[in-house]
């Protein structure tokens, strides 16, 4: 970026709004999985204390019972809680770009 444009700290910004403008789609992706999580969290709520209490007595049954039941729920409300996550890829990008104006500042 430092080629293009010569002042260290435009270059600097203009390289974090592209890795924004380029992350921003899964940033918005997660979040949206965030909040399909929370619209169903009333109804998830008591299965998983169901599913604790059957974890606490070792009832393998009831344990599979309310797995199921949860997938189920996440299945019908098209939710994928692993989605959620997205938003934290764009962590190694701000590091390797720390790391990359850290090392420019020191040429």
């Amino acid at each position: 970026m430092y080629v293009f444009i010569k002042d260290r700290g435009a270059s600097i910004v203009v390289g974090t709004l592209m890795m924004r403008a380029i992350l921003l789609p899964m940033l918005l992706k997660g979040q949206l999985e965030t909040a399909k999580i929370q619209s169903i969290k009333p109804t998830l709520a008591p299965i998983q204390e169901r599913l604790q209490k059957a974890k606490k007595i070792d009832d393998k049954i009831a344990i599979q019972q309310e797995t199921q039941k949860i997938a189920k729920l996440f299945k019908e409300h098209n939710v994928n809680p692993l989605k959620g996550l997205l938003g934290l890829i764009q962590i190694p990008f701000f590091i390797s770009f720390f790391i990359a104006t850290n090392k420019m500042g020191h040429a």
